[in-house]
């Protein structure tokens, strides 16, 4: 078995493992959880095996989630994946086909969250800011000067203190995770990263999974 085919291997068995670490008597076609705290205990479970999974992200692009977090911004969480990403969580919900592993996904659907008001185009779908304490932003470009503002009383720029970072707050979307072992990622049909899922119901989605999974099984 070659390198290549070995990783994958490993991925698949990881993400089985965790399956079944989720869902201990068995493993259902589909799960729908609303609790906040519930949905962040699940996102830190397949953050764990995070270099074995990959989340894409409502408008394309994708991470890899290190660990989830409740967020200082009322009811929303924080997921992290080299930078926080800002949502407000509406349900997490696991897809499974007959147990075959490699099309299961979890898909998380966001409520609509507010713009921060920083930037002039309220229809952004997600806005990257420099927080300078929690729930307090300005623009990103802050970052790079490393100061926001003057204080007249010091006549002197104000520093970016210890607590500043880069954020991005999505106002809405829905987020897909699969192991990096799934033919959806790996698909030539379609590029994965272009936000597709995004465009369909959570019902479209998983009847297109469905599709895919049988012209891969039948094709084999």
């Amino acid at each position: 078995m070659n390198n290549k085919k070995a990783q994958m291997l490993e991925h698949l068995l990881k993400w089985e493992s965790l399956l079944k670490q989720i869902f201990p008597v068995s493993i259902p076609n589909t799960c729908v959880w609303e609790d906040k705290e519930a949905m962040i205990k699940i996102l830190n479970a397949i953050a764990s095996i995070s270099h074995s999974t990959h989340v894409f992200l409502p408008g394309g692009g994708g991470i890899d989630i290190i660990k989830a977090t409740e967020s200082a911004e009322e009811g929303c969480i924080e997921l992290f994946g080299g930078i926080p990403y800002i949502l407000k969580p509406d349900t997490l919900t696991f897809h499974s086909f007959n147990n075959n592993y490699e099309w299961s996904y979890f898909r998380l659907e966001t409520k609509y969250l507010s713009p921060s008001g920083i930037y002039e185009d309220d229809e952004l779908l997600r806005e990257e800011l420099t927080e300078i304490n929690p729930g307090f932003y300005v623009e990103r470009s802050v970052w790079e000067y490393g100061y926001y503002g003057y204080d007249n009383s010091k006549n002197q720029e104000k520093p970016l203190p210890k607590t500043a970072r880069i954020v991005i707050r999505y106002m809405e979307g829905a987020f897909v995770i699969f192991t990096k072992t799934s033919h959806y990622n790996l698909s030539k049909k379609r590029d994965a990263y272009d936000g597709y899922h995004n465009m369909m119901s959570s019902d479209e989605f998983k009847n297109y999974i469905l599709k895919l999974s049988h012209l891969r099984i039948n094709r084999e």
